[in-house]
Protein backbone atom coordinates (compact mmCIF):
# COMPACT_ATOMS: atom_id res chain seq x y z
CA UNK A 1 0.00 0.00 0.00
CA UNK A 2 2.80 2.39 1.06
CA UNK A 3 4.67 1.84 -2.86
CA UNK A 4 1.06 2.31 -4.40
CA UNK A 5 0.75 5.26 -2.74
CA UNK A 6 4.07 6.49 -3.75
CA UNK A 7 3.77 6.24 -7.21
CA UNK A 8 0.11 7.88 -7.09
CA UNK A 9 1.82 10.52 -5.52
CA UNK A 10 4.95 10.67 -8.21
CA UNK A 11 2.57 9.87 -11.34
CA UNK A 12 -0.07 12.73 -10.42
CA UNK A 13 3.20 15.59 -9.48
CA UNK A 14 4.82 14.17 -12.21
CA UNK A 15 2.65 15.05 -15.22
CA UNK A 16 -1.03 16.25 -14.23
CA UNK A 17 -3.34 19.30 -13.50
CA UNK A 18 -6.64 20.37 -14.51
CA UNK A 19 -9.67 22.04 -13.13
CA UNK A 20 -12.79 19.33 -13.95
CA UNK A 21 -13.44 15.80 -13.91
CA UNK A 22 -15.74 14.51 -16.92
CA UNK A 23 -18.00 11.31 -15.55
CA UNK A 24 -19.02 9.80 -19.24
CA UNK A 25 -16.39 8.09 -20.59
CA UNK A 26 -16.78 8.58 -24.54
CA UNK A 27 -16.65 12.31 -23.23
CA UNK A 28 -13.78 12.21 -21.64
CA UNK A 29 -12.24 10.53 -24.65
CA UNK A 30 -13.52 13.07 -27.24
CA UNK A 31 -12.09 16.01 -25.03
CA UNK A 32 -9.12 14.27 -24.91
CA UNK A 33 -8.68 14.37 -28.44
CA UNK A 34 -9.93 17.78 -28.81
CA UNK A 35 -7.05 19.08 -27.02
CA UNK A 36 -4.65 17.44 -29.45
CA UNK A 37 -6.48 18.03 -32.49
CA UNK A 38 -7.17 21.90 -31.55
CA UNK A 39 -3.47 22.22 -30.19
CA UNK A 40 -4.61 23.50 -26.82
CA UNK A 41 -2.23 23.01 -24.00
CA UNK A 42 -4.79 24.36 -21.42
CA UNK A 43 -7.70 22.36 -22.64
CA UNK A 44 -5.82 19.22 -21.82
CA UNK A 45 -4.24 20.63 -18.43
CA UNK A 46 -8.08 21.13 -17.46
CA UNK A 47 -8.31 17.01 -17.92
CA UNK A 48 -6.52 17.20 -14.48
CA UNK A 49 -7.05 17.42 -11.17
CA UNK A 50 -6.38 20.72 -9.89
CA UNK A 51 -4.29 20.93 -6.48
CA UNK A 52 -7.54 21.25 -4.24
CA UNK A 53 -8.90 17.89 -6.14
CA UNK A 54 -5.44 16.05 -6.00
CA UNK A 55 -5.56 17.10 -2.12
CA UNK A 56 -8.54 15.17 -1.45
CA UNK A 57 -7.15 12.10 -3.21
CA UNK A 58 -4.26 11.80 -1.90
CA UNK A 59 -5.89 12.96 1.56
CA UNK A 60 -8.32 10.09 1.23
CA UNK A 61 -5.18 7.57 0.31
CA UNK A 62 -3.35 8.07 3.30
CA UNK A 63 -6.07 8.17 5.78
CA UNK A 64 -7.17 4.59 4.39
CA UNK A 65 -3.50 3.33 4.54
CA UNK A 66 -2.76 5.20 7.89
CA UNK A 67 -5.60 2.54 9.13
CA UNK A 68 -5.72 3.01 13.48
CA UNK A 69 -1.66 4.37 13.22
CA UNK A 70 -1.96 7.86 12.53
CA UNK A 71 1.74 8.64 13.18
CA UNK A 72 2.46 9.43 9.63
CA UNK A 73 -0.74 11.98 9.17
CA UNK A 74 1.05 14.88 10.19
CA UNK A 75 4.09 14.61 8.04
CA UNK A 76 1.63 13.74 4.88
CA UNK A 77 -0.56 16.90 5.13
CA UNK A 78 2.36 18.77 5.41
CA UNK A 79 3.60 17.56 1.74
CA UNK A 80 0.26 18.03 0.85
CA UNK A 81 0.29 21.57 1.40
CA UNK A 82 3.11 22.20 -0.75
CA UNK A 83 1.02 21.39 -3.94
CA UNK A 84 -0.30 24.06 -6.02
CA UNK A 85 -2.14 24.69 -9.24
CA UNK A 86 0.80 26.78 -10.87
CA UNK A 87 3.35 23.86 -10.09
CA UNK A 88 0.90 20.84 -11.78
CA UNK A 89 -0.15 22.85 -14.88
CA UNK A 90 3.25 23.22 -15.59
CA UNK A 91 3.98 19.22 -14.88
CA UNK A 92 0.88 18.42 -17.01
CA UNK A 93 1.71 20.82 -19.53
CA UNK A 94 5.41 18.97 -19.84
CA UNK A 95 3.10 15.44 -20.39
CA UNK A 96 1.14 17.67 -23.24
CA UNK A 97 4.36 18.85 -24.76
CA UNK A 98 6.20 15.55 -25.07
CA UNK A 99 2.93 14.00 -26.06
CA UNK A 100 2.49 16.76 -29.55
CA UNK A 101 6.69 16.22 -29.80
CA UNK A 102 5.78 12.13 -30.37
CA UNK A 103 2.87 13.56 -33.20
CA UNK A 104 5.19 16.20 -34.75
CA UNK A 105 7.68 13.05 -35.48
CA UNK A 106 4.80 10.67 -36.49
CA UNK A 107 3.82 13.35 -38.83
CA UNK A 108 0.50 14.38 -37.71
CA UNK A 109 -1.18 17.39 -39.43
CA UNK A 110 -3.61 18.11 -36.67
CA UNK A 111 -5.78 20.58 -38.77
CA UNK A 112 -6.62 17.83 -40.85
CA UNK A 113 -7.05 15.38 -37.95
CA UNK A 114 -10.12 13.67 -37.43
CA UNK A 115 -11.24 10.99 -34.67
CA UNK A 116 -11.93 7.42 -35.88
CA UNK A 117 -12.68 5.14 -33.21
CA UNK A 118 -11.30 4.51 -29.44
CA UNK A 119 -10.55 0.69 -28.20
CA UNK A 120 -10.87 1.23 -24.19
CA UNK A 121 -9.90 -0.97 -21.32
CA UNK A 122 -11.48 -0.06 -17.57
CA UNK A 123 -10.13 -1.88 -14.64
CA UNK A 124 -10.57 -1.77 -10.85
CA UNK A 125 -8.15 0.65 -8.72
CA UNK A 126 -8.40 -0.32 -5.48
CA UNK A 127 -5.94 2.23 -3.82
CA UNK A 128 -7.99 4.77 -5.09
CA UNK A 129 -11.56 3.47 -5.01
CA UNK A 130 -12.28 3.72 -7.77
CA UNK A 131 -11.33 2.84 -11.61
CA UNK A 132 -8.71 2.99 -14.42
CA UNK A 133 -9.02 3.34 -18.45
CA UNK A 134 -6.49 2.99 -20.53
CA UNK A 135 -6.73 2.45 -24.44
CA UNK A 136 -6.28 3.95 -27.73
CA UNK A 137 -7.74 6.68 -29.87
CA UNK A 138 -7.73 6.18 -33.46
CA UNK A 139 -8.01 9.49 -36.17
CA UNK A 140 -6.42 9.91 -39.87
CA UNK A 141 -4.86 12.84 -40.66
CA UNK A 142 -3.36 13.38 -44.12
CA UNK A 143 -5.02 10.38 -45.47
CA UNK A 144 -2.69 8.36 -42.95
CA UNK A 145 -4.16 6.62 -39.76
CA UNK A 146 -2.45 6.96 -36.66
CA UNK A 147 -3.32 6.60 -32.63
CA UNK A 148 -3.19 7.69 -29.59
CA UNK A 149 -1.94 5.49 -26.76
CA UNK A 150 -2.74 6.84 -23.35
CA UNK A 151 -2.57 5.13 -19.55
CA UNK A 152 -3.14 5.74 -16.50
CA UNK A 153 -6.83 7.59 -16.52
CA UNK A 154 -8.28 7.79 -13.02
CA UNK A 155 -11.80 7.81 -11.48
CA UNK A 156 -10.99 8.36 -7.71
CA UNK A 157 -14.26 8.06 -5.78
CA UNK A 158 -13.79 10.93 -3.73
CA UNK A 159 -14.12 13.49 -7.51
CA UNK A 160 -16.73 10.77 -8.97
CA UNK A 161 -15.05 11.13 -12.38
CA UNK A 162 -12.15 10.79 -15.00
CA UNK A 163 -8.98 12.98 -14.58
CA UNK A 164 -5.75 13.17 -16.16
CA UNK A 165 -3.63 10.78 -18.54
CA UNK A 166 -0.51 9.84 -19.24
CA UNK A 167 -0.08 9.83 -23.02
CA UNK A 168 2.47 6.80 -24.30
CA UNK A 169 2.52 7.41 -27.63
CA UNK A 170 1.57 9.26 -30.31
CA UNK A 171 2.31 7.50 -34.03
CA UNK A 172 1.37 6.22 -37.10
CA UNK A 173 -1.07 2.76 -37.44
CA UNK A 174 0.62 -0.19 -38.80
CA UNK A 175 -1.59 -2.03 -41.28
CA UNK A 176 -0.70 -5.81 -42.11
CA UNK A 177 -0.35 -4.69 -45.54
CA UNK A 178 2.19 -1.93 -44.79
CA UNK A 179 4.96 -4.33 -45.03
Amino acid sequence: MKKLFLILTVLFLSGKNGYSQINDTNKFIHELFSSFQTQDEKRFVNLYPNANQLKTVLYDIMKRQAGADTSGMHMGKAMLDEINDSALYNDYAREYRKAMDSARVAGVIWADARFAFSQLDTSKAEDIEGKMLRGMIYFTSGQKDYFISFYEVLWPKVLDGWVGASIRNIGITKHPDDE
